[in-house]
């Protein structure tokens, strides 16, 4: 697999399918440290993910699903994420994350986000302790509308800049986690997957309702959200159509980060879109002229 970064223009490619997630330098590349030291912050230097003394890093791991769609993990998160770390040797977890469950909105949480949240810390923990990192990714919004469509939808919402205010500020800085901005942006333009808009909803999976009209918010926006928190750490951010297309970023949408650790964006390479894996390749290493 291929990726290519900079500060601020970065191109990623992260295969998340069967739960399998990798992230992928030149073939130099190297562990962020020994085992047993002290987890390095990751950024973005020139095309490369770096570690803080300037080494190359090689993240392989898995999707670590069920926060997204139940407050408790379905009892054995932490078990999944264990098992992951210690037997299949993972360096990198990702966890999708609901926005309502964050505030205890959903509806078995009556009002309570204490367990939830105490859940999110020791997966973070866990990882951290055990020389692993963990991408946060905000997965499940509501369409404006707290503890109602919770599910996957097309774009954030005003509540989903709500989440990452409180959220970020918990985790800023912290070496071992990314945050993964919104989970696979999905039919509208690139206008609109940059600076957001009026869009019609086009809901999917397990709690999928009718179309929800409601204001989407960007992916700058959301990005600019954290960092105003003072949160620097690595951010991911998918492109469109399910995260599968980079055509809009290449051709000049990048995410402007002047000051944080950088943006990996990521391409979820499903096998449903009609376009061979040479193809699908060579659509991720088109750069316009600045990014050579």
């Amino acid at each position: 697999m291929i990726i290519s970064l900079q500060q601020q223009w970065a191109c990623a490619v992260r295969i998340l399918g069967v739960g399998l997630l990798t992230i992928v330098v030149p073939a130099r590349a190297s562990e962020s440290s020994a085992p047993g030291a002290p987890l390095r912050p990751l950024h973005i230097s020139g095309t490369r993910i770096v570690d803080s003394e300037g080494q190359p890093v090689r993240l392989r791991g898995v999707n670590a699903a069920s926060l997204e769609w139940t407050s408790n993990g379905e009892g054995h998160i932490l078990q999944t994420v264990n098992v992951a770390i210690r037997d299949w040797h993972v360096n990198i977890i990702r966890l999708p994350l609901s926005q309502d469950r964050w505030f205890g909105k959903a509806p078995e949480q009556h009002g309570d986000s204490k367990p939830y949240r105490d859940l999110i810390q020791q997966v973070v923990n866990a990882c951290a302790t055990q020389h692993c990192y963990i991408i946060l990714d905000l997965h499940w919004s509501d369409c404006n509308e707290w503890g109602a469509n919770i599910g996957q939808h097309s774009m954030p919402d005003l509540n989903s800049v709500a989440f990452w205010k409180d959220f970020a500020p918990v985790y800023a800085n912290q070496p071992a986690v990314l945050f993964d901005l919104y989970n696979e942006p999905h039919d509208v333009s690139w206008d609109v997957w940059l600076k957001g808009g009026n869009i019609t909803d086009k809901p999917n999976g397990r709690n999928a309702g009718p179309p929800k009209d409601y204001q989407c918010v960007g992916m700058q926006e959301m990005l600019d959200t954290v960092r105003a928190t003072g949160a620097n750490n690595l951010v991911v951010a998918g492109g469109l159509n399910w995260a599968y297309d980079f055509s809009g970023i290449l051709a000049g949408r990048q995410l402007a980060d002047p000051k944080g650790n950088g943006v990996v964006y990521a391409s979820h390479c499903y096998d449903n879109k009609g376009q061979t894996v040479a193809t699908w390749i060579a659509n991720l290493e088109k750069a316009p002229p600045r990014c050579r």
